[in-house]
């Protein structure tokens, strides 16, 4: 397990030290021109993209690694497929976490703007992990379809179908309280809160604190919600119905 482990930390580790690397850089920016509006607009524009290059490219190793099993080592150690693609996943949400948690912090860098460290290590954390365990879930229930196009294809589409009524619950629930939001994540402002609904993260303004506590709440009850039932489904589905682990031939 151990050898695994550095393995799949070597291989994966570029994705994530070259942009910490990135947001070292703008944190010395930041340091000798504070005030620098236009430098603040790139750096939240270099996250978002960084942010989604990470999403694409470690759901892209997800569904490559678990459903068509073109990483030789997983199919040889002593150990499940679906506790070395687990241990997989954790890596990719601790590491996005942290990731965007260097950059929250940088952002606010003498902005005056209370940020709750613990909290929004929480909440990404929560939000990653539901995104992931929803992934490796249909993953696996589609893991006997044998045309690696059609099953990813499946696969992407029933995440994607997954989260998007996700939404529409939280907005048919919630939308008497909201006042104005945004898909993504602003400048600093104690103003504004930001709630994940799954992977993708809502910035509201103008709400009361109430509202605020009522709507997080709820998100959590969501992202805990899709985490355990895809928990539940990657533990027992294979007891249910034989996978077939040989590799797919795309």
């Amino acid at each position: 397990m151990k050898e695994y482990l550095y393995l799949r930390l070597k291989k994966i580790s570029p994705l994530f030290i070259i942009p910490i690397g990135i947001e070292v850089i703008f944190f010395l920016i930041r340091m000798n021109n504070i005030h620098n509006s236009t430098a603040s607009e790139f750096h939240g524009l270099w996250y978002a993209a960084a942010a989604a290059i990470i999403l694409f490219v470690t759901t892209y190793q997800l569904i490559k690694i678990y459903y068509v099993g073109n990483d030789e080592l997983i199919n040889i150690l002593p150990y499940s497929n679906e506790l070395l693609t687990f241990i997989e996943l954790l890596i990719y949400v601790l590491a996005t976490t942290i990731f965007g948690t260097i950059y929250q912090l940088i952002n606010i860098y003498k902005s005056g703007v209370k940020f709750n460290i613990i909290q929004y290590f929480g909440d990404k954390f929560l939000s990653l992990f539901s995104f992931y365990m929803l992934l490796l879930a249909f993953c696996t229930i589609f893991k006997n379809v044998r045309k690696a196009a059609l099953g990813e294809s499946l696969i992407i589409f029933a995440t994607f179908l997954v989260i998007v009524c996700e939404i529409l619950l939280f907005w048919n629930v919630e939308k008497s309280r909201i006042v104005h939001f945004i898909l993504g994540i602003t400048s600093p402002s104690s103003d504004i809160f930001v709630v994940y609904l799954n992977v993708l993260p809502y910035s509201f303004f103008g709400e009361s604190a109430t509202a605020i506590k009522i709507m997080t709440n709820f998100s959590y009850l969501l992202n805990i919600i899709t985490s355990v039932i895809s928990s539940l489904i990657v533990i027992f589905w294979k007891r249910i119905i034989k996978l077939n682990y040989m590799n797919l031939v795309g």
